[in-house]
């Protein structure tokens, strides 16, 4: 019952109860958090970026639901992100190395622009 009364608090824009809810869950969150990024700075951001997010959507929270259930939620799709941005990077790292081991050339790539131009002008 007094879970219910913070969460409309919290709603209601009350720091207070947003703080107790912090407290309270802050660890339930890192633990979850830790079993999918190394990272001991990520896993810190994401607990942050998912009490953030429940403090800027408080207002569409519906009471009736179960706050673990939606904070598992958003720390889900928050870890999502962290590892699509993770894989994003290492792809565009991969495709450098790649490039260097194959011997890019930027001046090549752009006397062929050039050649492809004057070709096209023609």
């Amino acid at each position: 019952m007094k879970e219910k009364v913070i969460l409309n608090r919290m709603k209601a824009g009350d720091e207070e109860a947003f703080a107790w809810l912090y407290n309270h869950y802050w660890q339930k969150v890192y633990h979850f958090a830790r079993l999918y990024l190394t990272s001991s700075t990520e896993i810190s951001e994401a607990v942050q970026d998912v009490f953030l997010h429940v403090w800027e959507a408080r207002e569409t929270f519906d009471n009736s639901k179960n706050f673990d259930g939606y904070l598992f939620i958003i720390t889900r799709n928050i870890i999502f992100n962290y590892s699509r941005r993770y894989f994003n990077e290492l792809n565009f790292k991969m495709t450098v190395l790649q490039s260097m081991e194959e011997g890019y050339s930027i001046e090549e790539e752009l006397d062929a622009r050039d050649l492809k131009r004057y070709i096209d002008k023609l």
